[in-house]
């Protein structure tokens, strides 16, 4: 198992940490000047770790369809029809890397097809993918840890 999936599920603890103890209320508030919530965040990072890994290598994701059109890049909580089930993205955030890791040593990324993200970083493999997602997923949980203080001081 590449040690990537080890930093990912200590990450995917600490947000869950971070947030567990929140109202559903804050979860959804979307701070004055901000675009997105805690809960956008939080269902961000899982969908584009499904994205990274497996959708680029052409495999099923782990996830519902809605979930791309929901937490996407350029999308908005003003665009839900309704809030995301906040137990299953605990459940998701938790269980996901273990099946990830346990795909990518099944083999199940070898038709990785290559990008460059919105930011210019050429993603040219699967262990790419996986890194720059970590790196990805530290951008999203300094924004939710942001948004939590801002709530705080409200």
């Amino acid at each position: 198992m590449l040690t990537d999936f080890i930093t990912l599920s200590k990450q995917r603890a600490f947000i869950a940490r971070v947030v567990q103890d929140l109202p559903e209320a804050d979860l959804l508030t979307v701070p004055a000047g901000r675009k997105n919530n805690i809960a956008w965040n939080f269902a961000h990072i899982v969908t584009i770790q499904q994205v990274l890994t497996y959708a680029l290598s052409r495999q099923p994701l782990n996830l519902p369809e809605h979930y791309v059109a929901n937490y996407s890049r350029d999308t908005s909580p003003a665009d839900w029809t309704a809030p995301p089930d906040m137990a299953r993205l605990f459940d998701e955030l938790a269980a996901l890397p273990a099946q990830t890791a346990a795909d990518y040593d099944a083999g199940h990324f070898a038709n990785f097809k290559p990008i460059t993200t919105s930011t210019g970083i050429l993603i040219a493999s699967v262990e790419e993918a996986i890194a720059f997602n970590n790196f990805h997923e530290g951008v999203h949980t300094g924004i939710i840890l942001s948004i939590k203080r801002e709530l705080s001081q409200s």
